[in-house]
């Protein structure tokens, strides 16, 4: 999934949900976004980011159709998952 795809997936939700990764089974917040030229970086840590807050950090890149990955495990993000119950998504 490119971060173009992943921004217009998250549109129309709720900008105060909280955005979390799937690792090995294991829902860690996601914290940070570390955007290079070729790949967005995402790095778990201890307090989740809001969408709001992913999308002020995003939205003055020229290049957007950028892969998503997540860090820790260089695994390629290829969808999510909305809880609208627990007010969170998970990127997988």
């Amino acid at each position: 999934m490119t971060l173009t795809n992943f921004l217009q997936l998250i549109n129309n939700l709720n900008p105060n949900y909280f955005i979390y990764l799937k690792i090995n089974e294991n829902i860690l917040p996601l914290n940070k976004v570390q955007i290079t030229s070729d790949k967005c970086l995402l790095i778990s840590g201890t307090q989740a980011l809001t969408i709001n807050q992913l999308v002020k950090m995003v939205k003055n890149l020229h290049k957007r159709s950028i892969p998503l990955l997540i860090k820790d495990s260089s695994l390629l993000v290829y969808g999510i998952q909305i809880s609208l119950k627990d007010s969170r998504i998970i990127l997988i």
